[in-house]
């Protein structure tokens, strides 16, 4: 083997001029690139030598960590415990013919942050044992070699309060240990969005502060109050400085301005005495800190900088920072922390010499609701913002917040084979490519299993984007052992409505667990470990909160309605879900002989702040309800009702739709009923008994139909299989018989309404402007969405006969003023355009070929406020509109684009007051004859087996 880089090995130049390794002419002078050859005779007395060779020296390091990956090595060997398997014989046909050339990344400068660190903290003071502080430098190698095997060059090191500053730690000469193992290693170190000039103000500020107590005039009484710009300039200055000074000998990108001594705003209390402006501080800090690197490196410009305009920050640039940033600083764009961009750069930011980049989160702690335990952010919005921020210029310098790396390897690997190679990853490609060979390189798993557990994650990443396991959650104050909840950000699925969505979701978890289980008892225990770290667990976890809040809903609805038994029942079996997750965890906790203990946790405790939990929502015992007394007899209460004895059930022929009502006992003891209908009222039974609940589907035996018609069903007490009484329950049928036949593709309205799916369009039409729709696969809460691309498309305003449209071909057999609603996935579009108007995110919408005269659907463009909290706790915003249908028959609805890069999954419209419900995902799609299925057909759950026994 032959090893080396063409900038500084002579083997290989002498290689390259000998004309036996012409390909490395092709990545010479590139950055981070590589080529693995095999080369017949390179050298008098060899046959023949596998030859490694980088474009410098981390494109070398690459191309070993690429054979390493090719003999077998998991980039999460470690990390992970994925099995490394002993060969005897190694054929890598891999290359045999050409070489493999690699030409670099995409993106230049890719790393991680490891932030929101306490679940990190507790296990490395365990693991890695010190007095060095926590985490140390034989924390950082393994982080170090993960990230270099990941193909990554860049980390943002820990930084909270309990973490010992990455700097700290120096050695005899006065250089900080972990940095100087950094360089070994070949990582540029930076730092997060509030640690300028690499200083980790957390730990640093304060002991540097008392130390220099007689160096200056201080004002301000404390060291936080100190840390202000207004106020004590020159010390502050000379703190950044003495940092600069001690790491300039190691690869470095330097982060400019000034934010808090934590990640809060920076302090201004002499604003009107010295600069006037909270634009002209952060003027004057950005040319002071260039005139410190000039003084340290030689040159302004010597080392890479970067702005972030991250919260606060991102204010003042669009505000008019802009202006004094110089052209060789990167800007870095953060987005919300919840997945969604605010900004993209337009043609003139897109124009900096330094060019941009994007600070993204896997992983958060903050306000509507922190996520911080399973890494819940859904693949295909990543890829598909990723490649937004690409496609508009932002592909310089990419970070992910991954919170304490574990359990986010397959949210991180993801990001980096991003990153290194924008253009060849896709939403289309998760699951069939990276998905299903992910998991036959970490849990060497056959292609049919491995082709099953992609699907298994596709499916988890899907729930991710319907709700996060961390969102679940009812009104909970907020204290070191509690977390903090607000009711009207719950969102919670239905329990009565839509086939009973509740009961739906954990049917879908129990399929994935179920599926998943099957595949990992066949593995030996060193493969199970890794299977487990990475996907077993979460999908465990999420079953157990699935559980936990869908009987908690049921419990609380089984009390009000009078079922007696049932909501015992509903509590216990939710009392079982928290048994579920600590369960999983404990389990996670003992893996590899104890290796992660404390690594992650559902709780997520935090002394420090008064005292807070970032971890998810917990009931206690004391949440739960009971019906005060028993009664006699039964029950009966109808699908989408939370009102007993009454409702209606709705159903159409081009459905053949399946709905359910269910009767239970309102007392201790067992209650008989029995249940009438007309004969064209299918029952799934007509009687029966029962200590708890039982359900009984409905359909309808359209063959005895011959018009529309409307009926009853009567549910009453029984007594030996006769009924007895009154009826407890009387509920409408209404069946709608329709001669309609589909007008090419197309949709009927049904059941009182219109739902159709953003992917199940008429007709596609480009527009003259050079914009299209096109589908993202498995993006949102229902599967597929449809997204204005090009990215960096001028707004429409008005003149929307241009533009893209998508055209939906609707038989509406109701007329009059209709509500609609616009599922749109919550992006945000701040900033200006390249005329100087202010962004936002607008969708035109209209009937037939009449224009409309503006963008009628104007979602939320910027970050924060109550609007943007429930769009993120709901995960799709819903734009309502008004659409007026004055004649019953053949419509077209038509989608206009008006501003770039918006994205919608579905639209309902509600012909009927009342007929779409409550769930949280909607109703069942309209009859179509796009989707595959000319007759859909909604879905009913069962009941759970402890309430059917």
């Amino acid at each position: 083997m032959i090893i080396g880089s063409i900038s500084d090995s002579p083997i290989i130049r002498q290689l390259m001029a000998d004309g036996k390794l012409e390909e490395a002419r092709q990545i010479e002078g590139k950055w981070e690139a590589y080529l693995i050859a095999a080369v017949d005779h390179p050298f008098e007395g060899i046959e023949r030598a596998l030859v490694i060779a980088g474009s410098d020296a981390r494109g070398t390091i690459f191309g070993i960590y690429t054979l390493s990956e090719w003999l077998g090595v998991s980039p999460w060997y470690w990390y992970s415990d994925v099995p490394v398997l002993v060969q005897e014989h190694i054929v890598l046909n891999v290359l045999v013919g050409e070489p493999i050339v690699e030409e670099g990344p995409d993106v230049k400068y890719r790393g991680i942050f490891i932030n929101d660190e306490e679940r990190t903290i507790d296990w490395a003071k365990e693991k890695f044992v010190t007095e060095n502080g926590t985490p140390n430098v034989n924390f950082y190698r393994h982080v170090f070699e993960l990230l270099l095997r990941l193909k990554c060059n860049v980390l943002w090191p820990a930084m909270h309060e309990g973490t010992t500053a990455f700097n700290k730690v120096t050695d005899e000469n006065g250089f900080p240990v972990n940095a100087k193992e950094a360089a070994e290693y070949g990582v540029i170190m930076s730092a997060s969005h509030c640690e300028m000039l690499l200083r980790n103000n957390v730990d640093e500020w304060e002991p540097w502060y008392e130390a220099h107590r007689n160096d200056y005039d201080w004002s301000g009484d404390n060291y936080k109050e100190a840390f202000d710009y207004t106020l004590n300039k020159e010390a502050i200055l000379a703190y950044w400085k003495e940092r600069l000074s001690a790491n300039r000998e190691f690869e470095s990108i330097l982060a400019l301005g000034i934010r808090g001594v934590h990640d809060g705003k920076y302090a201004y209390k002499n604003l009107s005495e010295t600069f006037g402006t909270e634009i002209a501080i952060m003027a004057d800090v950005i040319q002071e800190q260039r005139k410190l690197i000039e003084e340290v490196y030689g040159r302004a410009d010597a080392a890479p900088q970067v702005f972030i305009p991250y919260k606060e920050m991102g204010n003042l640039y669009n505000e008019g920072l802009k202006a004094f940033l110089p052209d060789d600083i990167m800007l870095m764009w953060a987005e919300d922390n919840y997945g969604y961009l605010r900004q993209v750069p337009n043609s003139e930011e897109r124009s900096r010499f330094a060019g941009s980049g994007i600070y993204y989160h896997s992983s958060y702690w903050g306000s509507p609701k922190s996520y911080l335990w399973l890494n819940s952010i859904q693949l295909s919005l990543m890829v598909e913002q990723f490649r937004r921020a690409y496609d508009t210029g932002a592909g310089t310098y990419w970070i992910l917040n991954v919170g304490d790396i574990k359990p986010g390897e397959i949210v991180l690997e993801c990001f980096t084979k991003l990153s290194w190679d924008v253009t060849g990853q896709d939403d289309k490609k998760l699951e069939s490519e990276f998905l299903k060979s992910y998991a036959m390189r970490n849990y060497h798993l056959s292609e049919a299993d491995a082709t099953t557990v992609a699907k298994v994650m596709d499916q988890y990443f899907r729930l991710c984007g319907t709700k996060r396991p961390e969102f679940f959650g009812t009104e909970n104050p907020s204290s070191v052992h509690t977390t903090g909840f607000r009711e009207e950000l719950a969102f919670p699925f239905s329990v009565t409505g839509d086939g009973d969505e509740g009961q739906l979701l954990v049917e879908q978890c129990n399929w994935m667990l179920e599926t998943l289980t099957t595949i990992y008892d066949k593995l030996d225990e060193q493969h199970q470990a890794a299977l487990y770290q990475q996907l077993l667990h979460h999908v465990t976890s999420y079953l157990g909160v699935a559980e936990e809040y869908v009987y908690y809903w049921k419990n609380r609805l089984a009390a009000a309605q009078g079922r007696y038994t049932s909501a015992k029942i509903y509590a216990e079996l939710s009392r079982k879900g928290r048994t579920r997750i600590q369960a999983a965890q404990d389990k996670f906790w003992e893996l590899s002989d104890g290796k992660w203990r404390k690594a992650i946790g559902y709780s997520h405790p935090i002394t420090y702040y008064g005292g807070v939990n970032e971890g998810i929502v917990l009931l206690g015992d004391d949440r739960y309800s009971n019906v005060s007394s028993p009664a006699w007899g039964a029950g009966a209460a109808a699908e989408g009702q939370k009102t007993a004895g009454v409702g209606t059930l709705r159903f159409h022929s081009r459905l053949k739709d399946v709905h359910y009502f269910d009767v239970f006992s309102r007392g201790k003891d067992k209650a008989e009923w029995v249940a009438e209908a007309e004969r064209w009222i299918v029952l799934s039974a007509s009687a029966g008994s029962t200590t708890a609940e039982e359900r009984v589907k409905v359909t309808i035996d359209w063959s005895n139909l011959s018009i529309s018609a409307s009926g009853l069903i009567q549910v009453f007490n029984a007594n030996n299989g006769k009924k007895a009484g009154e009826p407890i329950a009387t509920f409408v049928v209404t069946a709608t018989v329709s001669e309609v036949t589909f007008d090419g593709p197309s949709f009927i309205e049904a059941n009182g309404y219109i739902a159709l799916e953003a992917e199940h369009y008429s007709e596609n039409r480009k527009g003259k402007d050079g914009s299209e729709w096109r589908p993202i696969k498995s993006n949102g809460s229902r599967g597929d969405t449809m997204k204005a691309f090009p990215d960096t498309a001028e707004r429409v305003d008005n003149e929307f006969a241009k533009t893209a449209q998508l055209r939906y071909r609707i038989y509406f057999s109701s007329t009059g003023m209709f509500k609609g609603t616009f599922y749109r996935i919550p992006t945000l579009n701040e900033g200006f355009d390249d005329y100087g108007i202010p962004r936002s995110c607008r969708t035109a919408i209209g009937l037939d070929e009449v224009l409309p005269s503006r963008a009628q659907l104007d979602g939320q463009s910027s970050w924060g406020g109550r609007r943007w909290e429930e769009n993120i706790m709901r995960m799709v915003e819903s734009l309502e509109f008004s659409l007026t249908v004055q004649t019953p028959g053949w419509h077209d609805l038509v989608i206009y684009r008006s501003d770039a890069s918006i994205v919608f999954s579905r639209i309902v419209i509600e012909t009927e007051q009342g007929a779409v419900g409550d769930s949280l995902l909607g109703p069942i799609e309209s009859p179509n004859n796009i989707a595959g299925d000319d007759e859909p057909r909604n879905r009913v759950a069962g009941l759970t087996r402890a309430i059917c026994e």
